[in-house]
This record gives structure tokens, C-alpha cells and sequence, in this order.
């Protein structure tokens, strides 16, 4: 069965900010590395999906 996606990420638009800052404060030649942690179902792998 295939999951319904949503378009639209809701309620996490400060998460999501905190990530895109914090992956784009390294330079070209610097590894950048951000770890989500939590639950299951806490809803980690969407913020991740919307980097990608």
C-alpha cells in the first residue's frame, strides 16, 4: 500500500530554518553533519526529506 504524501510541511518551519542555516554555514571544504533524533513517529524524517 502507498503512503499519501503531503506537499506542504506543516508546523515545522523553525526546524526546518535552524537545519537549512545550520547546513549552510559551512564552507565548500568543511563536512557538515546534523543529527535528528527522537521517538517513533515524532516526524524526523520529513524535515530530512525536504533538505534532500
Amino acid at each position: 500500500m502507498e503512503q499519501a504524501r503531503c506537499p506542504v510541511l506543516v508546523g515545522r518551519d523553525d526546524e526546518l530554518q535552524t537545519l537549512v542555516r545550520s547546513l549552510g554555514s559551512s564552507g565548500a571544504e568543511q563536512t557538515q553533519f546534523v543529527l535528528l533524533m527522537g521517538e517513533a513517529g515524532v516526524g524526523k524524517t520529513r524535515p530530512a526529506r525536504e533538505l534532500t
